[in-house]
């Protein structure tokens, strides 16, 4: 009668590599948590330099504060981008007619052609300006605030997860222009 040993299959180092694995998967989940937080940072301070850049301007003077009515494109509609999610960067715009807004906004302001004379003599008329803009949403008094900021990325990010250097975090603001009333 023989005696037969059972040995295990020949395993040396498996259990190394299989640690290793794990190992760069948490440092790639820790590195890339990290880095969402800072990126989430920049976009709050972004956010708030925006806004206080364009609340600033809202409550100044044209001109003389150096605050600028935005010069905003008259949108219809966006054509969703490669993300398919509406509103972001990768999408394109369809230009707006004006002449919806002119028709059914802007004329009724007045009951005929005559009232037109009328509208424009009276202090501080805003009415006329839009009559037959080709593109209004500059005369709407809006003003914008911009800031943006190069989020480097952590060398473990570079390597483990998104080849480059920075992130670049934007934000853009706009907010009504009270015209200095406070």
């Amino acid at each position: 009668m023989a005696i037969r040993s059972h040995h295990p299959p020949r395993s040396d180092g498996s259990a190394m590599v299989e640690l290793m694995v794990a190992l760069v998967s948490i440092v790639a989940l820790f590195a890339g948590l990290v880095q969402m937080v800072s990126l989430s940072s920049a976009r709050h301070r972004t956010q708030y330099q925006a806004r206080s850049e364009a609340g600033a301007a809202s409550l100044d003077d044209i001109g003389g504060g150096g605050a600028q009515l935005s010069d905003a494109e008259y949108i219809e509609d966006w054509e969703t981008g490669n993300d398919e999610r509406r509103h972001t960067r990768d999408d394109l715009t369809t230009s707006g007619d004006t002449f919806p807004f002119e028709l059914q906004i802007v004329a009724p302001t007045s009951p005929d052609e005559a009232g037109w004379d009328i509208i424009e003599q009276a202090p501080g008329d805003q009415f006329s300006m839009l009559l037959g803009a080709f593109n209004p949403a500059p005369l709407f008094g809006i003003v914008e605030g911009e800031a943006d900021e190069e989020v480097p990325l952590l060398p473990a990010v570079q390597s483990l997860l998104y080849d480059a250097e920075s992130i670049e975090v934007e934000s853009r603001v706009w907010m009504t222009w009270t015209r200095g009333i406070y």
